[in-house]
């Protein structure tokens, strides 16, 4: 986590030289969006059994970062999906990506298709019982600008968290409607 916000600071810091918000999707850039995780899951092996668990829920994104040209950002990304689980019940599960990303547009701002590929973190927390050690992370994603500032986009996020000597590996694929202004 002190990686990203000390990320999050750089950018910020990096962006104040620029004139933000001018449309032109360049520039210092701030967006997020919510939306559906169609699949999220863990797993771990306990004593030779494999033990996992899948659900569906909430997701969400957050980015905030430089856009250097109207094709490319590069930006601190987190994007997360919420779940109930059914093997501690009633606590929710949390996890995701959070770590640096470039989106790369191909085309004109409000009718473009775009990319997303990201390295980072994976973060797992179960509500009440507390999260796992983080682990290394990554983002692919696909979407559509289907007019300037508002996007939706598929997003699959994949790592590894630690916890008490077991060894967890995520999935998560979510479906996100968001907004980017720049």
């Amino acid at each position: 986590m002190k990686r990203f916000i000390t990320l999050t600071l750089m950018l910020l810091f990096i962006a104040s030289s620029v004139s933000a918000f001018d449309g032109m999707r360049r520039g210092f850039v701030i967006g997020g969006g919510i939306g559906f995780s169609a699949d999220s899951k863990w797993s771990t092996k306990v004593l030779g059994f494999n033990i996992e668990e899948s659900g569906s829920g909430s997701a969400g994104n957050f980015l905030i970062g430089y856009g250097w040209d109207e094709y490319n950002m590069i930006v601190a990304d987190a994007n997360v999906a919420i779940y109930k689980t059914s093997l501690f019940e009633p606590e929710d599960i949390t996890q995701g990506f959070s770590g640096v990303a470039w989106y790369r547009y191909f085309g004109e701002k409000g009718s473009a298709f775009f990319t997303a590929l990201g390295l980072g973190q994976y973060v797992f927390e179960v509500s009440n019982l507390g999260s796992n050690v983080e682990g290394l992370g990554f983002l692919l994603g696909a979407g559509y600008e289907f007019s300037p500032h508002f996007q939706a986009a598929f997003y699959f996020n994949s790592g590894q968290t630690k916890d008490g000597g077991f060894d967890f590996e995520h999935t998560s694929l979510n479906i996100i409607v968001s907004g980017v202004a720049f």
